[in-house]
């Protein structure tokens, strides 16, 4: 997911510093537009951790996948603000701007991706979320729903997924062994 957040850092700083030089903003509408962010930001990340209550695994990924987004423009949007507050002009520069970058920028480089990355672990390892394709074995007395992590070299790696990391299963099986793989669970609400 880095380089998503890298395009969204990339693309608050380009969109925010075409308004700054078409004078359609203003760095004061900037500074309340990063701070508007931030707020939502932190809303969802809090939300996607669980801290206003449960949330189930998949609207956790997507509450993650907003908070990082809007975290990361935030950042964009911080640094063209600290390029404009450095650039020749008459008003006065405070030291805000660097307090800007150590508050906004690098939370939106660090604590957003790796919360997303969380968010999608939990959801792929969730039963109901996981977007691994389902396997049925050729073994007619296994009843279990098991899911496919990794093929090579002839054996795939299975997954018996459960509500709790100590709930899960995996299993080492020869290629000859799984009958059918189901991509059709890749969508979080097929299954």
């Amino acid at each position: 997911m880095s380089a998503g957040t890298i395009l969204a850092i990339a693309c608050g700083a380009f969109y925010s510093f075409m308004f700054l030089s078409d004078s359609k903003v203003k760095i004061r509408t900037l500074t309340w537009a990063c701070a508007g962010l931030i707020a939502l930001a932190t809303l969802c990340l809090l939300a996607a951790q669980s801290s206003f209550g449960d949330v189930p695994a998949h609207a956790a990924f997507g509450l993650a996948s907003a908070g990082a987004i809007a975290c990361a423009v935030a950042g964009g949007i911080t640094i063209t603000e600290l390029y404009a507050s450095l650039q020749p002009q008459p008003s006065a520069n405070t030291s805000g701007q660097l307090w800007l970058v150590y508050w906004f920028v690098l939370p939106s480089l660090f604590w957003a991706p790796d919360r997303l990355g969380q968010a999608q672990s939990a959801r792929d390892a969730h039963p109901q979320s996981s977007p691994l394709p389902k396997v049925e074995l050729a073994d007619p007395g296994t009843q279990d729903t098991w899911r496919l992590i990794h093929l090579h070299e002839g054996r795939g790696l299975l997954v018996r997924l459960g509500e709790k990391p100590e709930d899960r299963i995996f299993k080492l099986v020869d290629a000859k062994d799984i009958k059918f793989i189901s991509y059709a669970s890749l969508s979080p609400t097929a299954n």
